[in-house]
């Protein structure tokens, strides 16, 4: 009788070990790479919530079209998987001529189940995914704009909180001369869902878009007005102004040449006084109709044609298109 008591013990716990250890082997996480026609581009990492590497391969390790395995033993938390590319095209290599083959990448555990999988290959220089081990659930605010946001989470517990509405804008014009188009970005907090712009002496007058474009056809100060709402009910607004100038609108276009870090450029008034200083990206200003001086520099003495690529610049105002 002891005996046959004894076994049963020993029966039960081994059924609980076996299970336990099926829990445990969740987090032994596969990282499945295949390589496109351009291997040695791409690289991954592992990394925990706080940021520590885990694991990774780096760029000029892998070859071309190969499947390489890695088993990585993670413990239980949230974690991102990057996966990257130094040309910038992903591993998309079926878009070259001379390749038919795309990358593709998946990470599992040892379940099978899922983890991540890659949704394109055309993810340009990088992509993250976020990624729970062990498999399943996790409850949390979804919503990035929430105080209390959770990056882990996989599934929306309608737990989200959100800061006091506070209304706020910026704009920009490329130049702010008269006729100019003015373009309104909102950056107002509290997850508002209603936006009303008040453009007193702008077209249109009235805009509900979240972020408009605006056109000023007079030189002065012109008042601007945002009121936010939210689903709720709360209303608040704010006031800015913006001031157009009278002048000519000039665009300073650069085509670079292979070294733009060296390219500057300056615009002097007949008086001797800077009206505009730029790099190889150009600009437009609003100048004043009177004799100006352009100058473009190149900091290593070269110019910017034709032994290092063909550069060249252009300005044009908007006075007569030349």
């Amino acid at each position: 009788m002891n005996t046959r008591v004894s076994l049963f013990l020993v029966c039960a716990f081994c059924a609980c070990f076996g299970l336990s250890n099926q829990a445990f082997s969740q987090n032994n996480v596969t990282v499945d790479i295949t390589t496109d026609c351009w291997g040695a581009e791409s690289f991954w990492q592992i990394t925990d919530s706080g940021g520590a590497i885990l694991a990774s391969v780096a760029s000029g390790t892998m070859a071309n079209d190969i499947t390489y395995t890695t088993v990585v033993d993670l413990p239980d938390g949230c974690y991102t998987f990057s996966m990257g590319d130094t040309y910038g095209d992903g591993m998309q290599g079926s878009i070259w001529g001379g390749c038919d083959i795309d990358g593709n990448y998946l990470l599992s555990d040892a379940l099978a189940n899922p983890l991540v999988t890659m949704p394109t290959p055309a993810f340009g220089t990088g992509v993250d995914h976020m990624f729970n081990v062990p498999f399943g659930d996790v409850l949390g605010c979804l919503d990035t704009t929430a105080t209390n946001f959770d990056s882990c989470a996989n599934v929306e517990d309608g737990s989200c909180t959100y800061p006091p509405l506070a209304p706020d804008f910026s704009f920009f014009a490329p130049s702010y001369c008269e006729g100019t188009n003015v373009a309104f970005t909102d950056l107002s907090i509290g997850s508002p869902s209603g936006w009303n712009w008040t453009f007193p002496t702008g077209t249109p007058a009235n805009s509900t878009d979240q972020n408009p474009t605006v056109q000023f056809n007079t030189a002065g100060t012109h008042s601007v007005i945002l009121e936010i709402s939210t689903a709720a009910g709360e209303i608040a607004s704010i006031s800015y102004d913006v001031t157009i100038v009278t002048g000519l609108s000039l665009e300073v276009v650069i085509v670079q040449d292979n070294y733009p870090g060296e390219t500057s450029w300056d615009l002097v008034n007949e008086f001797g006084i800077s009206v505009a200083v730029g790099d190889v990206n150009g600009a437009t200003v609003c100048i004043e109709d009177n004799c100006h001086i352009f100058t473009i520099y190149d900091s290593y003495g070269d110019g910017i044609c034709c032994g290092y690529g063909n550069g060249s610049y252009t300005l044009t105002d908007d006075s007569n298109g030349g």
